[in-house]
C-alpha cells in the first residue's frame, strides 16, 4: 500500500513556531535515544564474554531504535492530523456560513415573488390605470375647452405639440389651479369645463389613492426603496418613495426589461425579475420584481398595466454579508469579508468594497465564480490583498419554488487565522481521554493517539525489560542501568509533550465545533426572524384591503363569501400559511381561507383568544398583534402561531376598527424546515444525533428537528451561559440532556428590521458519547 503524503509537513510556513519548537524538541529527545543505542551496542561487548547475553542486549537496542522511528513517524502524522483536522473544520465552516447568507437572500427573495403577484390585484391600482385609461384623449380636451386657454400653461408644464403627452399627477394639479377660477368666477361655465374639471379630479384622485396605497405598503414593508405603477405604454403614474415622486412620475420605462417581461406573463400567478441593473426609476443599480396589473383585478384577466418593486439589495444584503464576521472593534477582522457575484461574476454587493469592489470581477479563480450546477460548490486558496486567503463559494439553489437568479456566495478568511493557535482560556471541564473517545474526533486523529500511546507503552516495556537482563549481568551490568533509565525518560517526555499538544488540539478542536454550532443556532433565529417580520408586514397589509373593510361594514351572505374568496386567493399566493381567517369586531369569524375547514370555522366565537384581543382596539395600520406558539382550536393538529391586524372602517390609516384578521402561519413546517437546515454536517450527511430546537421565553421546546429526542413541550436545561442570554447574544457550552452529553450552540433573537422578535432562542446540538 502506498503511503500517504503529509499535506502539513512541519517545515511547511502554515506550521506555527509554537509547534515547530515542540517538535524540535521531541526530535531532539528522540535523537538522544539513538545515540544511547550506540553506546549500548559497544558497551554489550565490553560487558560480557556471552554471545547470547550479547545478542539480547542488542536486539534491545534495535527494538529501541525501531520504535524511535516508528515515533518520529506517528509524531509527524500527529502534526499533520491536527493541521488537516483545523483546515478541514475551517473550510466547512466557511462554506457553511457562504451558503447561510445565500439562503438568507433566497428566502427573502421568495417573499417578493410573493408580493408584487398578490399587490397587483389591489383594487387602488387597477382603479388607478382603468380610469387614467379612460382619459386617453384629455390633451385633446385640454386645447379644446374654451378656445384652449390652457394652452401655455401646458407649454409650461413641458408640453410639446404631441396630443399623446402622458400628464404626470402634479402637471395635473397645477392645470386644475388654472380651471378652477375660469368654473368659479364664470356666471355660466360651459358644460366642457365641468366636464373638464371632474375628470381632472377624478384622475388627481385616483392617482393620489395608488400612491397613499403603495406608501402604504412601504410602511409595512421596510424593504423597498419604490413600488411604481405603470399604464401600457409604459408611462409611471404612480410610485411610492415620496422623496422621489416628482423625479418619478411620468418617467418612460417601456424599453426596460422588467415592464416588457411583465407584460409576458401568463396570468395573475407568474411574475418577472430583472437581476441587478440599472433603471430610470433609481439613482443606483435595482433588482426588480414585476407583474402585469389585470382587469378588474382578475387573475385571468387581460393586462392593463404593470406593478413593479425595487428592491433594497444593497441594504439587504449589507446586512446579511456583514453578520457572522468576527470583528476587530467596528470593523470586520483583517481578510475576514464575504461578497455576492452574479452569473456573469461580477460583484453586485460587498461586505469589504475597498478589497472587493462592487460592479467589478472578482479577483477569484473563474471556476470559483462561474457555476453551472445549481447548488454547486467550491473550496480553494487565492491570494487576495497580499494574503493567503481560503474562500469558500456556492451557488444558489432556489428555495421552494424560487429559482433564484445564478448568483454565487463568497466567504474568505486568512489561511493564517486557520492555523493560529487558539487565544481562548474558557475550561469546559471535558477531559483528554474524554474528548479523545469522543465522537469529534475523526477516527484517524484516534488511532494516531492509540498508536502514541502504545508505542510508548512499548518503549516502557524495553526499558523494564534492559535493567533486568542489566541485573543478570552483576556488576558488569550496572553501566547499562543509565542507558535504559534514558530510554525510559525519552518515551516520558515525548509522552508528555504529545500530551500536552493533544489537550491543545482538543481545545482547539473543541472551540471549533462550538463555534459552527453558534453560526447554526445565529443562523436558525436570524432566519425565523426574517421570516416572522414578513408575517407582521403581511397581515399589516392584508388588513387593509378594500374587500374585507367592506365586508365588516356591509355584512351580508355574499359579502362574506367574496371576503373568504379573497383569503383564499392570497393563501394561494403565500403558501406559508394554513389558514387566514376574517373576524367582525363582536370577535365571530365571518371568511376563512381554508375551504376543508371553513364549516367547522365559520362562526366561531375567538373574542377571547389572544390574537384577537390583542388587535380588536387598535388605531393604526402600523399596529399588529402575535399569539405565541400554542395549540389553538383553530386547528385541529398542528400547533398554531397567529398573528393579527384590525381592520379599520373604510381601510383608512387610522380609525376605528370594524374586525381583527388573523392569518395562522404555518408553523410546524416553516420552522422544521429552517432548524434542518442548520443541522451540523460533515461528508456523509448530517452528523448523527444531531438536533435543533427553538425554546420559548419559558424554556419549553416550541419547534425541533428531531421530535423523539427533543420533544415540543419539553423543557431543556441548557448550560447558564446559554440561557441567560441578552438580545443578538450567542453562546456555547456542555450540557448533560437524558443521561447523554452534548456540546451546544445557542443564540437569542435580535428581531430584524423593525420587528422585536418574540424572546425566543435558537438551540443546535451534536453528541459528544
Amino acid at each position: 500500500m502506498a503511503k500517504k503524503n503529509l499535506r502539513f509537513h512541519i517545515s511547511k510556513p502554515l506550521v506555527t513556531s509554537e509547534h515547530r519548537d515542540a517538535y524540535e524538541e521531541i526530535m531532539g529527545q528522540i535523537q538522544g535515544v539513538l545515540s544511547v543505542c550506540n553506546n549500548g551496542r559497544c558497551k554489550a561487548t565490553e560487558a560480557t564474554e556471552s554471545a547470547q547475553q550479547r545478542s539480547q542486549i542488542n536486539d534491545l537496542m534495535d527494538q529501541a531504535e525501531r520504535l524511535s522511528f516508528d515515533l518520529v513517524g506517528i509524531i509527524k502524522k500527529f502534526f499533520d492530523q491536527l493541521y488537516c483536522a483545523k483546515e478541514d473544520s475551517a473550510r466547512a465552516i466557511a462554506l457553511s456560513t457562504a451558503k447561510i447568507k445565500l439562503e438568507m437572500v433566497e428566502r427573502n427573495l421568495l417573499e417578493r415573488t410573493c408580493d408584487v403577484r398578490w399587490w397587483a390585484l389591489e383594487k387602488a391600482f387597477w382603479d388607478c390605470i382603468t380610469h387614467v385609461q379612460s382619459l386617453s384623449s384629455l390633451t385633446h380636451q385640454l386645447l379644446n375647452v374654451d378656445g384652449g386657454f390652457l394652452r401655455d400653461s401646458m407649454e409650461k408644464l413641458g408640453w410639446n405639440g404631441d396630443e399623446n403627452h402622458h400628464w404626470t399627477l402634479n402637471a395635473i394639479r397645477v392645470l386644475l389651479e388654472e380651471i378652477g377660477p375660469n368654473v368659479s368666477h364664470e356666471s355660466e361655465p360651459s358644460e366642457d369645463l365641468i366636464n373638464l374639471k371632474e375628470a381632472l379630479v377624478m384622475y388627481v384622485d385616483f392617482c393620489e389613492k395608488a400612491c397613499l396605497r403603495l406608501e402604504d405598503i412601504c410602511s409595512s414593508y421596510t424593504l423597498y426603496r419604490d413600488l411604481v405603477i405603470t399604464d401600457m405604454n409604459g408611462r409611471v403614474i404612480a410610485n411610492a418613495n415620496v422623496d422621489r415622486r416628482s423625479e418619478v412620475l411620468g418617467l418612460d420605462v417601456s424599453s426596460e426589461e422588467w415592464f416588457l417581461n411583465a407584460l409576458e406573463t401568463s396570468d395573475g400567478t407568474d411574475y418577472r425579475v430583472q437581476d441587478l441593473g440599472p433603471s430610470v426609476i433609481e439613482e443606483e443599480e435595482s433588482l426588480v420584481y414585476s407583474t402585469a396589473l389585470r382587469k378588474d383585478g382578475d387573475e385571468q384577466g387581460q393586462p392593463i398595466g404593470v406593478m413593479a418593486v425595487f428592491f433594497d439589495f444593497q441594504g439587504e444584503g449589507q446586512l446579511i454579508l456583514n453578520d457572522y464576521l468576527p470583528m476587530e472593534g467596528d470593523v470586520a477582522k483583517q481578510g475576514w469579508r464575504s461578497f455576492f457575484t452574479n452569473e456573469r461574476g461580477d460583484v453586485i454587493c460587498s461586505s469589504d468594497p475597498w478589497s472587493v469592489p462592487v460592479s467589478q470581477q472578482a479577483d477569484l479563480p473563474r471556476a470559483q465564480c462561474i457555476m453551472n450546477r445549481p447548488g454547486e460548490s467550491s473550496l480553494g486558496t487565492v491570494i487576495m490583498k497580499g494574503l493567503s486567503t481560503l474562500v469558500a463559494s456556492g451557488k444558489t439553489e432556489g428555495f421552494d419554488e424560487y429559482k433564484g437568479l445564478g448568483w454565487v456566495s463568497h466567504f474568505t478568511m486568512p489561511e493564517e487565522d486557520i492555523y493560529a493557535k487558539s487565544d481562548s482560556t474558557k475550561d469546559y471541564n471535558l477531559s483528554l481521554e474524554e474528548f479523545i473517545e469522543s465522537r469529534l474526533v475523526p477516527q484517524a486523529n484516534k488511532e494516531t493517539h492509540h498508536e502514541l500511546q502504545w508505542n510508548k507503552e512499548d518503549i516502557e516495556l524495553i526499558s523494564v525489560n534492559g535493567v533486568v537482563l542489566a541485573t543478570d549481568l552483576g556488576q558488569a551490568g550496572s553501566s547499562f542501568i543509565p542507558i535504559f533509565d534514558q530510554v525510559t525518560q525519552t518515551g516520558n517526555v515525548v509522552s508528555q509533550k504529545m500530551g500536552e499538544l493533544l489537550k491543545e488540539m482538543s481545545s482547539e478542536m473543541l472551540e471549533q465545533n462550538l463555534l459552527a454550532l453558534e453560526n447554526f443556532s445565529k443562523q436558525a433565529i436570524d432566519l425565523i426572524d426574517r421570516n416572522l417580520f414578513e408575517r407582521a408586514a403581511d397581515v399589516r397589509w392584508w388588513s387593509s384591503d378594500h374587500v374585507f373593510w367592506s365586508a365588516l361594514q356591509n355584512p351580508s351572505e355574499e359579502a362574506y363569501k367574496e371576503a373568504s374568496e379573497r383569503l383564499g386567493i392570497i393563501n394561494g399566493s403565500y403558501t406559508m400559511y394554513r389558514d387566514l381567517v376574517l373576524a367582525d369586531k363582536q370577535g365571530q369569524i365571518v371568511a376563512s381561507s381554508n375551504t376543508e375547514r371553513q364549516r367547522d370555522l365559520l362562526g366561531k366565537d375567538v373574542s377571547t383568544q389572544a390574537w384577537f384581543t390583542l388587535s380588536q382596539n387598535a388605531r393604526s395600520c402600523l399596529e399588529y398583534g402575535v399569539q405565541d406558539v400554542i395549540d389553538s382550536e383553530l386547528e385541529p393538529d398542528d400547533t398554531s402561531l397567529i398573528y393579527s391586524s384590525s381592520v379599520l372602517v373604510d381601510g383608512k390609516r387610522d380609525g376605528q376598527a370594524a374586525g381583527v384578521i388573523g392569518i395562522l402561519f404555518d408553523w410546524d413546517d416553516q420552522a422544521t424546515s429552517i432548524l434542518e437546515g442548520c443541522l451540523p454536517r460533515d461528508q456523509e450527511g448530517v452528523i448523527e444525533g444531531s438536533a435543533a430546537f427553538y425554546l420559548n421565553k419559558k424554556g419549553k421546546i416550541i419547534a425541533t428537528s428531531d421530535k423523539t429526542g427533543f420533544p415540543l413541550g419539553m423543557e431543556v436545561d441548557v448550560p447558564e451561559d446559554c440561557k441567560n442570554l441578552v438580545k443578538g447574544e450567542s453562546a456555547s457550552g456542555l450540557m448533560t440532556y437524558k443521561d447523554s452529553r452534548y456540546i451546544i450552540g445557542s443564540s437569542r433573537t435580535q428581531g430584524y428590521r423593525e420587528y422585536k422578535g418574540m424572546e425566543w432562542s435558537a438551540h443546535v446540538v451534536r453528541p459528544l458519547d
